[in-house]
């Protein structure tokens, strides 16, 4: 339970953390709760977390989706195995808001999948790529409606909403990596990019790339994660080197001097 692979802080301002091997964490105030999923599902690792507008969430594991809800006139949270008809068995490594709060599901090895947020209707993106050998790492979709997928060994690929290919970005087209970690769309429609060994880049609205790390704007190689908050800053989560805040005019960093418990931080 020690490693995190996901976050989410949901409309009530709860924390929730999806853990590699001890399932899934609820922090409210200064109260910690554990929900083990092996037990019950079969389940070791949680990889990604969402809320839809019916304050239900979605929590995409090694072993299909499990949903989290409130009954009816109970303060109690159930949890169920959800959409089984089509996601058991799969490993779900992202699911991501589209513009209308219909979500974009990423796997390991079984493609792409669209739904609205309420799971009831899910089709499969047809996309010529082999999701065997090059498992989806992150997806993001822009305020334009385009969808972004980082794809393990491939780069990044973006695609229109109907799931027209509109560019490939890896080291085949001038990229600066192939293995690209996280992906964010910042409120303009840049997408920041995170690898390891090369850093920071952001790839502009007009189509040209920032290489932030390779160009000493940014300090750091080795990057796991970035977000976006509310004021629209962005997040930077490292390994080795702490968190640091874009505030749009510096970079803020925090490390372990400022508080962190560790300067190696897997999600934010």
């Amino acid at each position: 339970g020690n490693q995190v692979g996901a976050i989410l802080i949901d409309n009530e301002e709860t924390t929730w953390a999806g853990t590699m091997g001890n399932g899934l964490a609820q922090m409210i105030e200064k109260s910690l709760h554990y929900f083990p999923f092996e037990k019950s599902f079969g389940i070791n690792l949680v990889h990604t977390t969402i809320q839809n507008r019916n304050h239900e969430y979605f929590f995409g594991t090694d072993n299909g989706i499990i949903k989290g809800y409130y009954p009816d006139k109970s303060d109690s949270l159930k949890f169920m195995q959800f959409r089984s008809d089509i996601f058991a068995g799969m490993e779900i490594t992202n699911i991501a808001y589209e513009i209308d709060s219909s979500f974009v599901i990423g796997t390991k090895a079984h493609g792409i999948y669209r739904s609205d947020e309420f799971l009831k209707n899910v089709v499969s993106i047809p996309l010529d790529i082999n999701f065997e050998v090059s498992p989806v790492r992150d997806i993001e979709c822009d305020p334009d409606g385009n969808i972004w997928i980082s794809m393990s060994g491939h780069g990044i690929f973006k695609f229109d909403e109907n799931g027209h290919l509109i560019q490939n970005y890896s080291t085949s087209t001038g990229f600066y990596h192939n293995e690209v970690y996280s992906i964010k769309s910042d409120r303009e429609g840049n997408i920041w990019t995170a690898a390891h060994s090369a850093g920071l880049a952001v790839i502009k609205i007009d189509g040209t790339v920032d290489l932030l790390t390779k160009n000493n704007v940014f300090p750091s190689r080795d990057i796991n994660s970035i977000s976006m908050d509310k004021e629209g800053d962005i997040w930077i989560a490292t390994y080795g080197n702490g968190i640091f805040e874009y505030t749009g005019e510096s970079f803020i960093h925090f490390t372990k001097k400022e508080g962190l418990i560790s300067d190696y931080c897997n999600s934010i």
